[in-house]
């Protein structure tokens, strides 16, 4: 049941307020139709939503927490599509003018949802969770470097599909 294109409709609203001089509030929402021509088990619909705040607590440090629903294309034998609901949460503290580190954890929910055949097979779903240390620094105008180490973890209710997951990042941009 893969087919040769889809068509996808997105509506969706942005919304940004300026709550204070400190903070600030992003909001969206879309409604996502997506149509397969020659396989309409594989169509799905429905909205998707995120909210994020930012705090600026001080002049070099800041908070942002936020919750977002995404659905996305998963097309298997027993799926057409997730939905994920994640929650995030993370400071960044400016050290100097020309270096900032930032900490961010994420915690997700993902459920496969649209089942395309009769057949009955176990539904499957997922929690992950990512915690990524970044360090960014700009010693030159024209040269940033960044790292960053992380740790994902998903544990996934069907068999082997759970992974650990250490990260190491180090990447160097000259721009001219």
């Amino acid at each position: 049941l893969l087919d040769d294109g889809y068509n996808q409709l997105d509506n969706e609203l942005k919304l940004h307020w300026l709550i204070s001089g400190k903070s600030t509030a992003d909001l969206t929402t879309a409604y996502i139709n997506r149509t397969h021509p020659h396989f309409g088990e594989r169509d799905y619909s429905g909205f998707t939503a995120g909210a994020k705040i930012n705090w600026s607590m001080t002049a070099k440090t800041a908070l942002s927490a936020g919750w977002l629903r995404e659905l996305a294309s998963y097309q298997t034998g027993s799926a057409n599509y997730s939905q994920t609901d994640s929650f995030s949460i993370g400071p960044t503290w400016q050290m100097s003018p020309k270096t900032i580190v930032s900490l961010r954890y994420q915690v997700a929910q993902r459920d496969y949802k649209g089942t395309p055949t009769a057949v009955i097979a176990p539904q499957r779903s997922e929690t992950l969770t990512d915690t990524t240390l970044s360090f960014d620094w700009q010693p030159y105008r024209y040269l940033s470097i960044s790292t960053s180490l992380g740790k994902a973890k998903r544990t996934a209710s069907l068999p082997g599909l759970d992974y650990d997951s250490n990260m190491v990042n180090v990447s160097a941009k000259f721009s001219f």
